[in-house]
């Protein structure tokens, strides 16, 4: 981890993970610009100055990404690269008047002029959990950093009854916690329309997290994608302890699309049990639905899930059983519920008992 603590458009101090080497740096944070400040008004481009130790002084180009406050989150991807010792990255006056801006770097660096051989770098498939299928897919996973290209068949999408999320990637090192950007596919469309609507994922011990918008129109699902450098080992996984939490209908928050009847949800103690009753109903539950609660367990995983069964109807035909994929994740304070076989479940009762996952080890779970 390294901490930024001088630039030049007004910004308090800025920190990245980090991977260093003669040859390739990677880093991986964000930040928030106030375009209404004089600092940035004056900027040409914009200059973070990096530690004086920092290895590489000057880089080929590279990239970060903008996000803007606009309605509907639109943002682009700019140029960045390191030169004569600062994080230098193109400034878009187009985008002023769309602030705040995020600005992501989950980037690789690598030195300018370098003149040597190629060699071939070896990567994997990436597998998720529930709600994620690759069409194109790449995963380079290294000792001290990792790297993923990813386009999606399938990703959870606001049609489908997603708000805050929590997925796993199978083969992701649980040493790795990195903001990732996402390009949100998106079927609507405004005459004048500027840039891709985008987000900003959470990936920790595993699993990616992240919040769609439920109240937008065809945000998300088939084509959406994300690429990124993360550094690794600069994370400490949390230890799940003992402890025990509840939660009912006053604790939580639902978007529109859903109406909560009653829930009841108690989970922890010594052997990782977790006890719901829920009913819920939705226009359309083919895919599934998520709440945000007031307080996640401290003593919890950063994300953790559970299988339970659901009863529900499917065009009027009652009692139609499936199984509930139940997920947690503290980046985004929300517990979603995945419906594993996509039943067409309208009216949803949910009443089981299961064992969390990542808090007792249990393997072929399914």
């Amino acid at each position: 981890m390294i901490t930024c603590t001088k630039n030049n458009f007004g910004c308090g101090p800025i920190e990245f993970q980090d991977y260093q080497s003669d040859r390739l740096c990677v880093l991986n944070g964000k930040f928030l610009i106030d375009t209404a400040s004089e600092e940035y008004k004056a900027a040409e481009r914009l200059e973070i100055k990096l530690p004086d130790a920092f290895r590489m002084k000057k880089s080929a180009v590279s990239t970060a990404v903008l996000i803007s406050s606009s309605e509907k989150t639109r943002g682009t991807v700019l140029r960045c690269r390191i030169d004569k010792g600062l994080l230098c990255i193109e400034k878009l006056p187009y985008w002023d008047e769309e602030g705040p801006l995020t600005i992501v770097v989950a980037a690789g660096f690598t030195v300018l002029g370098w003149h040597g051989q190629f060699t071939e770098t070896d990567y994997k498939q990436a597998t998720f959990g529930p709600g994620i299928k690759a069409s194109n897919n790449r995963l380079v996973i290294k000792d001290d950093f990792v790297y993923a290209s990813i386009v999606c068949s399938e990703f959870p999408s606001a049609n489908s009854g997603y708000g805050p999320f929590s997925i796993k990637i199978n083969e992701m090192p649980e040493d790795v916690d990195a903001v990732v950007p996402v390009s949100l596919q998106s079927g609507t469309y405004s005459k004048g329309q500027v840039g891709s609507w985008l987000g900003v994922a959470r990936i920790q011990g595993g699993y990616l997290s992240m919040h769609l918008d439920e109240e937008a129109s065809n945000l998300g699902g088939q084509d959406s994608f994300f690429i990124f450098f993360a550094p690794r080992h600069q994370f400490v996984p949390r230890v799940p302890g003992v402890g025990k939490v509840a939660v009912s209908t006053e604790d939580i928050t639902c978007s529109k699309k859903t109406t909560v009847e009653s829930v009841l949800l108690a989970i922890g103690d010594a052997l990782g049990f977790g006890s719901m009753e829920m009913a819920f109903t939705q226009a359309d539950s083919s895919e599934g639905m998520s709440f945000t609660i007031e307080e996640y367990p401290d003593y919890a995983k950063y994300a953790m899930v559970m299988p339970v069964l659901s009863r529900g109807d499917y065009y009027n035909y009652e009692y139609c059983v499936a199984p509930q994929e139940v997920s947690f994740s503290e980046f985004n304070k929300s517990i979603s519920l995945h419906n594993m076989i996509r039943s067409r479940t309208r009216n949803t009762k949910v009443f089981d008992t299961s064992l969390i996952s990542d808090i007792v080890p249990v393997n072929n779970m399914y």
